[in-house]
């Protein structure tokens, strides 16, 4: 796929990631467009054969570039309360606001990202998953669901979880 193909394709999800962040000073349109900056740059060098999914190797391009404006630009004059008026120019506050993170944002990140990491699992796979880490059964359960034995549940798991890792940690390759 090109990288125009893939630029249109993820525009929502640049979109969406640009909406976790606000800041005052930093207007929401202003944001958006840094996030679809980052997502051209990462459509740019991405390579297909790295064997990881576009969306993994995206977020934390996007993601990069919005932090890195928000740290550039959202400093903003807005002074801080103070008990009494102040004497001289040193006692008046400081003109500092920090950029904010909405955490439910997170939790969609890592769920984009973990679709993305799981995209060519089988579906033995995602159920072994499912069983052991969503509905938290132990390895011994999961092998009378499997009718197998639980080594062959503790192999199959160390498996599946090497590979996500792998593929969660591993920088793309060019």
């Amino acid at each position: 796929m090109s990288a125009d193909q893939l630029v249109l394709q993820f525009m929502g999800l640049a979109d969406a990631l640009s909406r976790r962040y606000r800041a005052p000073g930093c207007e929401a349109e202003d944001l958006r467009q840094v996030a679809r900056l980052g997502l051209v740059k990462a459509a740019k060098r991405y390579r297909e054969s790295g064997n990881h999914g576009f969306m993994a190797f995206a977020v934390p391009t996007i993601n990069g570039e919005l932090k890195r404006h928000l740290r550039d630009h959202s400093w903003v004059a807005q002074q801080i309360q103070q008990n009494g008026p102040p004497t001289s120019y040193e006692d008046r506050g400081h003109h500092v606001i920090l950029a904010v993170e909405d955490p439910a944002y997170e939790r969609v990140e890592q769920a984009l990202t973990l679709k993305a990491a799981l995209k060519d699992s089988s579906e033995e796979d995602r159920r072994l998953l499912h069983l052991r880490f969503v509905l938290e059964l132990s390895q011994g359960q999961i092998a009378q669901e499997f009718g197998v034995s639980q080594m062959q549940i503790s192999r199959s798991l160390k498996r599946v979880l090497d590979r996500l890792r792998r593929r969660l940690t591993e920088p793309a390759k060019n």
